[in-house]
């Protein structure tokens, strides 16, 4: 009759619409070798006080975040590289932090075509940067991703230096003079940011160095006077110049003696030729 399978018709579309078999102890085997490498652990925002979020991203951040970025007031920015020589150690990392204690990391930074939404982030205007040693970090930023980064520039540590002459300038000294913070100390290697996982306690140590630096500068500032705040301004204006030119390859235009002709040419033509 229309409308009945015969039983024969019935077997055929029990053997079609059968389950697959469960995969053999190979076919697993294989499966894993192709999964993706297992991500860093993030530290939670109980990890340090006054830590929000924080988001980890290879090379680039994505657009919305960078949109976003862009638009705040201030930024809270730091370095991390694999030694202190910008012409011979990497850029490895750079870390934001907005006043609201969000956390954003990007690893393996490059220049515009490799990373053009932290690219367009560090050139707007908007935000007020402040650095902790903005000379160490705008130095690794010109020299690893070609770029100087726009608008007002903060330092911490100068401020430190003008305001609080007795005390001593780091990072551990400025947040524990300004602000009571200690941060927790960590078993670390300060070079090895290459990893292809990074542990909690680098994130967590890269999230501590930008976390703060907002809160520390205004601190700073209700405490400097206008004299002290002039010398301030001034000084960063040189900073920022001094930066780029050495990166440039003029380290020696202020000195008494000059380097030799051969350090000279060679430290210029590392910039204009980059391998």
């Amino acid at each position: 009759m229309p409308g009945q399978e015969s039983n024969e018709e019935k077997r055929c579309n029990k053997r079609i619409h059968k389950s697959p078999t469960r995969p053999n102890r190979i076919q697993m085997e294989t499966q894993k070798q192709h999964k993706r490498p297992r991500r860093s652990k993030l530290p939670g925002p109980g990890s340090l006080g006054g830590l929000k979020t924080l988001r980890f991203f290879e090379r680039d951040l994505d657009k919305r975040t960078a949109y976003n970025l862009a638009l705040k007031p201030r930024l809270a920015i730091d370095t991390e590289t694999e030694g202190l020589d910008y012409r011979k150690h990497k850029l490895r990392l750079v870390q934001l932090c907005t006043d609201e204690g969000r956390v954003y990391i990007i690893r393996n930074p490059r220049g515009k075509n490799t990373s053009p939404n932290l690219h367009d982030v560090l050139l707007s205007y908007i935000p007020t940067k402040v650095f902790h040693h903005a000379m160490f970090d705008l130095r690794f930023l010109k020299a690893g991703m070609r770029i100087e980064p726009a608008g007002a520039i903060e330092c911490t540590k100068v401020m430190m230096k003008i305001v609080k002459p007795d005390k001593k300038s780091g990072i551990g000294s400025l947040l524990g003079n300004m602000l009571k913070i200690h941060l927790p100390k960590l078993d670390i290697d300060y070079s090895k940011w290459n990893e292809p996982v990074l542990t909690h306690d680098q994130l967590l140590y890269s999230a501590g160095d930008v976390l703060y630096l907002g809160k520390a500068l205004d601190k700073l500032k209700e405490q400097a006077n206008q004299d002290q705040y002039r010398t301030y301004l001034r000084a960063m204006d040189v900073c920022t110049r001094m930066a780029s030119l050495q990166v440039e390859g003029y380290t020696d235009l202020f000195d008494y003696e000059q380097n030799s002709y051969k350090v000279n040419l060679e430290h210029r033509n590392w910039w204009l030729n980059p391998s």
